[in-house]
């Protein structure tokens, strides 16, 4: 606070909040490592074992300051030399306490969590909230509108409607060309696409038109059957039949004419 004021010339009129993390083990605090050795010993001290991740977190909002450590206890799992050094030489240990991050690809080592997962990673979100709210200050919740949820959904689903790309990065997936603009995600597609050609239209439910209007022959054929071989009264039921899937096969292939030409599909 001292440094922010002599910073700034001013107290701030906005939450600050500031944490620390440590990982603490067999008595031992595990602070970041200083150099990859440091951080297989770190990593071999906590293989099979169960430890402690503190986290302290400190707000300072309109003259009032509340402070509060949260304890979240994790266990690893049994980890062999090679898990280690590969592990290492990723670099992710380095800067990390404890020489792991949970959010990361040292998720995979941990098998069970007690506490808080965002606690691990830095920041314990629900302990944080409730300081904010304690000390007076009332986060600001958005309304949820059908665009937000739209823009979350474009951030997290991967467009593969678009066969327009090259290079793919992640061939598994079928995806490259990754364009983050704010509040949007849009991944596209290699060519040609992954996915099938049922599940590319199927926004439009163009196969089902498509499917349905051959199914419906059944129908008519059966009527006409049932035109030669049956009573008076089935007969106008029959009539009826042949005519209403006459319509209707009409009607799908309409459909799916004007969607091909609209949409450039063959």
């Amino acid at each position: 606070m001292t440094l922010f004021c002599e910073t700034n010339g001013a107290m701030p009129d906005f939450p600050l909040i500031t944490a620390d993390t440590c990982v603490f083990s067999d008595g031992i605090i595990l602070g970041k490592p200083r150099s990859q050795a440091e951080a297989i010993e770190f990593l071999n001290r906590l293989s099979g074992k169960q430890h402690t991740v503190l986290t302290a977190v400190c707000i300072h909002y309109r003259g009032k300051t509340s402070s509060r450590v949260q304890t979240n206890r994790v266990v690893f799992k049994p980890l062999s030399s090679e898990e280690i050094s590969a592990y290492v030489q990723s670099g992710e240990p380095m800067e990390k306490a404890g020489a792991y991050a949970v959010q990361g690809i040292g998720g995979i080592f941990i098998q069970s969590i007690e506490g808080s997962f965002s606690g691990i990673m830095g920041l314990p979100v629900y302990e944080t909230v409730s300081m904010l709210q304690d000390l007076g200050y009332r986060p600001p919740y958005p309304p949820l509108n059908r665009k937000v949820r739209r823009e979350q959904t474009n951030r997290l689903l991967p467009c593969l409607l678009q066969p327009d790309c090259t290079d793919c990065p992640i061939p598994f997936l079928g995806i490259m060309d990754c364009t983050v603009t704010p509040g949007r995600f849009v991944a596209r597609a290699q060519s040609p696409a992954p996915l099938p050609a049922a599940f590319r239209y199927s926004k439009e439910k163009i196969y089902t038109y498509q499917y349905s209007s051959m199914l419906v022959l059944i129908y008519f054929a059966e009527a006409v059957m049932r035109l030669f071989n049956a009573y008076p009264a089935e007969k106008i039921c029959a009539a009826l039949s042949a005519v209403f899937s006459i319509i209707f096969f009409i009607s799908c292939l309409s459909f799916v004419k004007q969607y091909k030409e609209t949409n450039n599909v063959r």
